[in-house]
């Protein structure tokens, strides 16, 4: 019985309806009912907690997960057919640069602000109603984060977008050697922004038509929609490689190696020292 109910939970997660905790319990009672009804009269409507532990523990290969949601638009865009036509038109772009990974390179934007939401605990009062900690602002400012890096791990000096109409050298105290800079009032990247961007990496990676790189990115606006980015990839030998749609979230290399840690990194030296 509790075979059927572990694959109706693995059925739920696949189809992105998953079961909680709750959930199970009323399910287990109600096919213990079904199976020996006898036995489970009363007012009780699930099974209770000490069930529901030794049922993971006779089931390891079940665990309760803090889901991610994810819109209808990319479970439906990353499907095994838009995957195919991408690794299509990805593999003759690799046997151009012969499969090295140095002239392999991927591009992503993300989002940090300047007041990071989490925060560590403090000793206080207990019964006290509100505790505050002194920082910049009760709401942060977001900056953006252009970073690319190579399949064999080097990076390109990133972009930093800041929210504002000018540029204050200061900003840049600390940032990475070889880091520039932009300003836009939304702290959002601009198709003009990431023109400028590619001219800074075509400067560092000095592509040619002769040595070619290829550069993977999504389908953002600023990048597919940018003919003065088209024609510099162009003129520079670089062969500009479109993840399919709605998919970055599996397919973008730098959101599954890079980002997370970056942020969680962030957010812990934030706490540290603010």
């Amino acid at each position: 019985m509790e075979d059927e109910v572990v694959e109706y939970c693995l059925k739920m997660e696949r189809s992105f309806y998953g079961l909680t905790a709750k959930n199970i319990k009323r399910m287990a009672f109600q096919l213990a009912i079904r199976n020996c009804p006898p036995f489970f009269a009363g007012n009780k409507k699930s099974a209770g907690r000490k069930w529901l532990r030794l049922f993971f523990k006779r089931h390891p290969e079940l665990s309760l997960r803090k889901p991610q949601p994810l819109s209808l638009a990319r479970i439906k865009g990353f499907s095994p057919e838009n995957v195919k036509k991408f690794y299509d038109i990805l593999k003759p772009e690799l046997e151009r640069v012969n499969f090295s990974p140095t002239r392999v390179f991927n591009v992503d934007e993300t989002g940090v602000t300047s007041v990071q939401p989490k925060s560590m605990r403090v000793v206080s009062l207990k019964g006290k109603r509100e505790v505050y900690k002194l920082s910049s602002a009760e709401r942060g400012r977001l900056i953006t984060i252009v970073a690319c890096m190579s399949a064999s791990g080097n990076f390109v000096p990133p972009m930093l977008v800041f929210p504002r109409k000018r540029m204050k050298p200061e900003l840049m105290d600390g940032a990475p050697p070889g880091s520039i800079a932009a300003c836009h009032i939304s702290g959002w990247i601009q198709t003009d922004l990431f023109t400028k961007w590619f001219t800074h990496f075509i400067s560092y990676v000095k592509p040619t038509k002769d040595d070619p790189v290829v550069l993977i990115l999504d389908g953002h606006t600023t990048h597919t929609r940018n003919l003065d980015l088209i024609d510099l990839a162009r003129e520079n030998g670089v062969s500009l490689v479109c993840l399919p749609p709605h998919s970055s979230d599996h397919m973008q290399p730098l959101d599954k190696t890079f980002m997370k840690s970056f942020k969680t990194y962030y957010a812990l030296r934030k706490l540290r020292t603010g």
